[in-house]
């Protein structure tokens, strides 16, 4: 079998490619096939695949990558001390291979060495350890093997040129030094092969590329041997004739006319522009991403065209000229720029026919030629053009009127166009949209411009200083042009002066620049209905707002509200950072609600919120009816909203809108509207409790009944109560939650209010099941299963079911706990109720797996995670996936089972959800203690113990006990054993589960090792 490292790891069989899984298992086998027959620690994979920030079961996912891998690769991964040892022949795995070439040719000689260098050069495939996604392992382990490429590139040039191979030298080193035009010795062998074959005009262009590249980026001239060969090129070329070279018309086409004695006319000379390229910003920084993206409409195909689009500030400017300066030697025929002044403070935008004019005179055309009209100057300006290498930066476009007729016909040319609209309709345009900068990149341009040491001296105000600014590059170098003319100030003074909104864009101020003129210009160009809006969407309740939103804060029909968004955006003072959902760049958001304040009346905003606030709390019952029946009567809506067709659309209308209603719920809250706040937390519980968000869950309604208690509004207390009460049950606060739904039942008694009563029952029942209260969890659920079947409610008697089947089947009662299975499926045929049947689905495949019945279990399991996927159910993955495991254990595929859980514990610990990690971390450990991971099950079963003591999981906390006691029991340490299993049959044998004969059965091994006859069910 042969492995890559130099590219993608893979592992190959002659005729095919071996699958190795995932980037994480790809990742293990690279690393151990780098440090190849040497023993690499756990400790050092965990390191190289998360960094500083693994997860808690990081050694236990290691360990089952390992165990996939050695399925793939049989005989190859063998267990060290402590880690983990790859053992192939060197031959076999390409980096070592690579080695030995390099090593054989630096003892060989020159004329020897040249094939072993090519022969080590062909072992490369792509970059090393391609796409495993770690940045640890990309910055310790393939950067390093990256420059042993470029050293052993470096040695392959020197020994062709030296041997003669110059025109293949040619051929191969453009690619490379365009990959890194810093690497100036190979530039200088490209240079040396280019004069060597004669091609001088292209080494004098490879030459001034490195001159510019090494005076931008380091602030050095190139080296004496590179200046040297420089010299000895213009030397030569000095002393070439000038008779027989072919002249070049203005369109930059060979004429083939030659310079002879006698000739009645001079030949005809080249036209030439001249470089009008402002300035480059040395401190130029954190764009790497999008310049690569606008240098790669260089080399595309089409009519070299792109727009740079962005809000006034985000550093469009900067960036084309940044780029043109790097582009100057591909485009040598000239370099121009044009400011068009179409979104300028001061003066109109420039029409096209005074920019042709401007265009023109650079070219060289007087005035006694410069046509009147704009079509005829557009036409002269693209003849001469036309087959020239020109460059064009047309800078602050207003519109595409304005711009059309300024671009070339022919593709030869490059044309960077900036502008604040959005100019992505244009044909064959390449266009790159810039967005604000993150912290870290904001963070780095404040160091380059006011110096590392004031960086150093407080990292963490000028972190908050940089998210204040909102990546804004404007607002950056503001603010870094006021540290350096008041060298006494901190950043934790200006931090504390930008927190303040009402003062933060005066702040933003600086010798004629600030970011609200920025801003001003652009919305000073909308019409009047424009600025309303942009005004009022100042006032969104929350960050981001749809088109449904918009309407109801307008006052307009979806459509026009749907219109105007899109005008805004395209007047980049909106983005629209996923489909449908638009919202304001930070500052801008300051700068509309500022300039709203002068102009909007309070009145006028109060009702726009007030219209949004409504459509929220109204949509987002709606939408909560897909996802489980209302809180209370009170909450039915009959109203049909067509935007969802299913449970998942309307969750991703909870995740759009997640942040808008928690800021809904304060603006009821602070207007003393009690009823609303606890109405639309109803909704908003509902979503969290499918994804398991307890901190905005509890949050939202605390201040719902904080306001519900003001107002005397009883209803509205014990809805909410009982929402309290179910995400202190999944926070594990049972003792809470048991309060918070005492107190809701009575007073749902006081109002005769039956249909609340039985859902306080049913969830205390929920919190007591959790707490190992089986027969008071039993007697809840029946009283709520009577009331259910009294009022032919087919739902609420599922569900009970369903919860009485699951404490069955802890109980050890399979008999009564697959008859309530069956049960509720049948009334699934009759009603729509998939979540009933997916719960009652997973119940049932655990009773047959304890009956041995695995093959009607797994099947079943797979039906409810399949319903679960459906639904967008990730509360019921969670659990789902995890029992899956189970049953995958019971029927021996160990390694499915360790991937199933683990699978579990990344689902939970993605949506913040900590209530099932208990009892997944229990399952697990018995699943590790099948595969021998001893250890790593230990690890298990002490996480699990400790989750579950912290939130009295009585259960849980027996089953983790019993599972170390097992444990301790194999490693020979019987006092453990012993103590555990005091513990664990003080528990169990209390809540009168099965797990109990375990207990016995492991009391009556340890009688028979130690030669004591225990009787059965006595603890040591």
């Amino acid at each position: 079998m042969d492995f890559t490292v130099l590219g993608p790891v893979s592992a190959s069989l002659p005729g095919t490619t071996v699958p190795l899984g995932g980037p994480r298992q790809r990742c293990v086998l690279g690393v151990l096939l780098v440090e190849l027959n040497t023993s690499v620690p756990v400790d050092r994979l965990v390191e190289l695949l998360w960094g500083e920030d693994p997860p808690r079961t990081a050694r236990a996912i290691i360990q089952v990558q390992v165990s996939h891998l050695r399925k793939a690769v049989p005989g190859v991964i063998q267990t060290s001390s402590g880690g983990y040892r790859a053992e192939v022949d060197p031959e076999r795995v390409d980096l070592h291979r690579y080695r030995r070439l390099v090593a054989a040719a630096r003892a060989a000689p020159v004329r020897e060495a040249l094939p072993l260098w090519r022969q080590a050069l062909d072992c490369w495939t792509g970059t090393p350890l391609q796409d495993l996604g770690s940045a640890r392992l990309w910055y310790t382990v393939a950067l390093p093997l990256l420059e042993e490429r470029w050293d052993t590139r470096l040695q392959w040039a020197e020994a062709a040129l030296h041997q003669g191979h110059a025109s293949e030298l040619i051929t191969v080193l453009p690619a490379w030094v365009r990959e890194d035009p810093l690497r100036e010795r190979l530039a200088y062998l490209l240079i040396r092969a280019l004069f060597t074959e004669g091609h001088r005009a292209r080494a004098l262009a490879v030459y001034h590329e490195l001159q510019q590249h090494l005076a931008t980026e380091l602030g050095v001239d190139p080296s004496p041997e590179v200046s040297e060969l420089h010299q000895e090129i213009l030397a030569d070329s000095e002393q070439t004739t000038a008779v027989g070279l072919a002249t070049v018309t203005p369109t930059g086409q060979d004429t083939g006319s030659h310079s002879t004695p006698g000739a009645a006319a001079a030949p005809s000379t080249p036209r030439t522009w001249r470089n009008d390229l402002p300035r480059e910003v040395a401190d130029f920084t954190a764009r790497e991403h999008d310049a690569a993206q606008v240098r790669a409409a260089a080399y595309a195909d089409g009519p070299g065209l792109c727009a740079i689009t962005g809000p006034g500030g985000i550093g469009k400017t900067s960036l084309a000229t940044h780029v043109a300066h790097r582009l100057v030697g591909t485009y040598p025929d000239g370099q121009l720029f044009l400011d068009l002044h179409g979104h300028s403070t001061h003066r109109p935008p420039l029409s096209p026919r005074a920019a042709l004019g401007m265009l023109l005179r650079a070219s060289r055309v007087t005035a006694g030629n410069m046509p009147e009209r704009t079509e005829e100057r557009a036409a002269l300006w693209r003849s001469l053009v036309a087959g020239c290498r020109l460059l064009l930066v047309l800078d602050n476009v207003a519109d595409t009127e304005q711009l059309t007729p300024l671009l070339p016909a022919t593709n030869e040319s490059l044309t960077l166009v900036t502008s604040r609209c959005d100019l992505s309709f244009l044909t064959g345009s390449h266009t790159v949209f810039l967005s604000a900068l993150n912290v870290d990149e904001s963070v780095e341009l404040l160091r380059s411009i006011v110096g590392p040491e004031r960086v150093r001296a407080d990292p963490a105000s000028v972190r908050g200083v940089a998210e204040l600014c909102a990546g804004l590059p404007l607002a950056l170098r503001i603010v870094g042009a006021r540290m350096i003319a008041r060298p006494k100030w901190t950043f934790a003074e200006l931090e504390d002066r930008l927190r303040r909104e009402e003062r933060r864009l005066s702040e933003l101020r600086v010798r004629g620049q600030s970011v609200s003129g920025a801003f001003e210009v652009s919305y000073r160009q909308l019409r009047a209905d424009q600025q309303q809006a942009f005004l009022l969407l100042g006032r969104m309740l929350g960050s981001s707002i749809d088109s449904h939103a918009a309407a109801a804060l307008l006052n307009q029909e979806v459509d026009s509200a749907e219109d105007i968004l899109e005008e805004l955006v395209r007047a980049c003072l909106l983005e629209e950072p996923s489909p449908g959902m638009f919202r304001f760049h930070d500052l801008i958001a300051v700068f509309a609600r500022h300039r709203g304040d002068d102009i909007l009346s309070a009145a006028t905003v109060d009702r726009a919120r007030e219209r949004l606030a409504q459509h929220y709390r109204s949509t987002a019952r709606r939408a909560a009816h897909w996802i489980g029946p209302p809180a209370h009567e009170a909450l039915t809506d009959g109203n049909v909203d067509d935007r969802w067709n299913s449970r998942a659309d309307a969750l991703a209308w909870f995740d759009a809108h997640a942040a808008n209603l928690v800021a809904t719920v304060d603006h009821f809250t602070e207007r003393g509207a009690g009823t609303a706040a606890w109405q639309l937390t109803d909704g908003l519980g509902r979503y969290y409790a499918a994804h398991g968000n307890l901190d905005p869950w509890l949050s939202t309604h605390e201040k719902a009944l904080s306001a519900s208690r003001s107002e005397g509004d009883d209803t509205g207390i014990s809805v909410t109560l009982v929402g309290l009460g179910i995400a202190n049950c999944l926070a594990g606060r049972f003792a809470l939650a048991r309060r918070m739904l005492a107190e809701a039942k009575d007073r749902f008694v006081q109002l005769n209010d039956r249909v609340g009563e039985m859902r306080a029952t049913a969830n205390l029942g929920m919190v007591d099941e959790r707490m190992g209260r089986f027969a008071a969890a039993l007697h809840s659920f029946s009283q709520v299963l009577e009331y259910a079947i009294e009022r032919s409610d087919t739902e609420l008697e599922a569900l009970q079911r369903t919860n009485i089947a699951l404490v069955r089947h802890i109980l050890g009662d399979s008999d009564h706990a697959a008859a309530e299975c069956a049960t509720v499926l049948d009334l699934c045929r009759n009603a729509h109720l998939p979540h009933r049947r997916a719960s009652a689905l997973r119940t049932l495949a655990l009773v047959h797996a304890r009956r041995g019945d695995l093959t009607t279990a797994q099947d079943q399991i797979r039906q409810a995670l399949d319903l679960f996927e459906e639904l967008g159910d990730t509360t019921g993955l969670v659990y789902t996936r995890n029992k899956r495991a189970v049953i995958l254990r019971e029927a021996g595929h160990l390694d499915a089972a360790v991937t199933s859980h683990f699978s579990a514990l990344e689902l939970a610990h993605h949506k913040g959800n900590r209530d099932p990690e208990a009892g997944i971390q229990v399952d697990l450990g018995e699943t590790l203690m099948r595969v021998h991971a001893h250890g790593d099950a230990r690890h298990a079963y002490t996480t699990a113990l400790s989750l579950a003591r912290e939130r009295t999981e009585r259960y849980t906390e027996g089953r983790a006990l019993l599972g170390l006691a097992e444990l301790a029991h194999h490693g020979g340490d019987t006092a453990g054993r012993d103590t555990h299993l005091r513990g664990a049959a003080e528990i169990l044998t209390e809540l009168g589960v099965p797990e109990v004969t375990r207990i016995e059965e492991l009391n009556r091994r340890a009688g028979r090792e130690s030669g004591t006859a225990t009787p059965p069910g006595t603890i040591p």
